[in-house]
């Protein structure tokens, strides 16, 4: 009998911790040249806006690159190589549990030059069928307006988990 109930809190136990999700995401992509062929070896640094953390990576021999652990929020990636402008794209946001894909097509041109892209990461991942949604301190404000308060919202968001008394992220 109590091997019965021991492989039964193990089965259970199983089954509690294949549920967790991440709060951590990436940035994919492949790095290529204006005539869409390969970069090898380009350094790719992926840099929080709110936090200034730099996570950093290369490309490998096909060109992809994946930059992670990557905790939520805005970020700003950069991609230089030698002989190549180097290539930076502001304002991507990335969500918990997300996969954000960047390509990036390196013009030739001297280090010391650089082409900025500034705009807004998709919310759908072509990666996944996942939709992700990133709430603005606005939007709580409104949702703080209408009854709920901050705990509330927070536990609105995706890696939130709710547990009696408090919640965890």
């Amino acid at each position: 009998m109590l091997q019965r109930t021991a492989a039964l809190l193990l089965l259970l136990s199983g089954f509690v911790f294949s549920q967790t999700t991440t709060i951590q995401g990436s940035i994919v992509g492949n790095v290529s040249d204006p005539t869409g062929g390969a970069i090898t070896a380009a350094s790719i640094t992926a840099t929080n806006t709110r936090t200034n953390i730099s996570v950093q990576s290369k490309s490998d021999g096909s060109g992809f690159y994946r930059v992670e652990p990557l905790l939520s929020g805005p970020y700003r990636l950069s991609v230089e190589h030698p002989n190549f402008k180097a290539l930076v794209r502001d304002g991507l946001m990335l969500s918990s549990d997300q996969t954000l894909r960047v390509e990036a097509r390196l013009e030739v041109g001297s280090v010391s030059e650089k082409v900025e892209v500034v705009g807004e990461s998709s919310m759908i991942e072509t990666d996944s069928a996942q939709i992700n949604h990133v709430r603005s301190w606005d939007n709580r404000k409104f949702l703080l307006t209408r009854g709920l308060d901050f705990f509330s919202t927070v536990a609105l968001e995706p890696g939130t988990t709710t547990g009696d008394p408090s919640f965890e992220v």
